[in-house]
């Protein structure tokens, strides 16, 4: 199991989380859970109190013929400069990430769980997009696994508006979208007011030490006909690693074309 972060950025009426409470549901949260598939692909076996969470997306994840979206944004990597990059997502979440001036791709193959990235930053964006997400989240209830609900309106410090107050879950999943399988414990906060996925943190191995990784996601509105985040901000520590600024957004069904499964660069 990777390492794990307590997020002691969140308060709950002026109170930090305690530490000690939540190292003990590690344990009963590997125990508990359930590993065999749930109900189909549209998300419709989930339990009633997570249904709101999947109700805030619309019926992007439910409704058939919806389910390859083609992305074009902005990214900027740490201090370097911004660029026009694309890519493709198709539930339940293959991803070919194209950095076209530099002749870049990434790609996750969903269907055969492989992952291929050039490098730790890129791996990054791709396990972001892949992993990072509400369709993630909700996908491995789907399969029959339960997070533990931490509570609801926790606060965030530093943060006004959306995102500002989340509901906390944590999420013991395996995390297919890296050069190398496993597993993490991850801590999902969902804006209280919406629904929608604000941000996600967990820890990540970097040399010989773990590090605090947070995704954040905000700026949510109607791109292609559904509810998605405009801006997708990841940190480690307190170190930008990338943003990603999206400017548009195409919807329609899934297509055969392999191109989860092609030779990135």
């Amino acid at each position: 199991m990777e390492g794990r972060l307590i997020p002691c950025h969140l308060s709950k009426h002026g109170t930090f989380i305690p530490r000690r409470g939540l190292i003990g549901l590690f344990g009963s949260l590997a125990l508990g859970q359930t590993l065999s598939p749930r109900g189909g692909g549209e998300l419709d076996g989930i339990p009633s109190y997570l249904r709101r969470y999947r109700d805030a997306l619309g019926d992007r994840i439910t409704k058939t013929r919806n389910e390859r979206v083609v992305v074009a944004a902005k990214l900027k990597v740490s201090q370097g400069a911004e660029q026009a990059v694309n890519w493709t997502w198709e539930y339940p979440g293959s991803l070919r990430f194209a950095i076209p001036s530099q002749g870049k791709t990434l790609a996750f193959s969903a269907t055969d769980s492989s992952a291929r990235a050039v490098d730790d930053s890129q791996e990054q964006i791709l396990e972001a997009l892949v992993g990072d997400t509400p369709e993630a989240f909700l996908l491995s209830v789907q399969r029959g696994y339960i997070p533990r609900f931490l509570g609801d309106s926790f606060v965030v410090a530093g943060r006004t508006g959306f995102g500002s107050r989340v509901d906390v879950f944590e999420h013991g999943i395996p995390v297919a979208a890296r050069r190398v399988a496993g597993a993490s414990v991850k801590h999902f906060g969902f804006d209280s007011g919406t629904g929608l996925l604000a941000r996600v943190q967990y820890s990540r191995a970097v040399g010989k030490k773990f590090v605090a990784v947070v995704t954040e996601l905000s700026r949510y509105e109607i791109l292609g006909g559904y509810v998605m985040p405009r801006t997708i901000l990841q940190s480690q520590g307190k170190n930008e690693v990338f943003r990603l600024d999206l400017d548009s957004a195409v919807w329609g069904p899934r297509a055969t074309d392999g191109i989860f499964s092609q030779e990135v660069k």
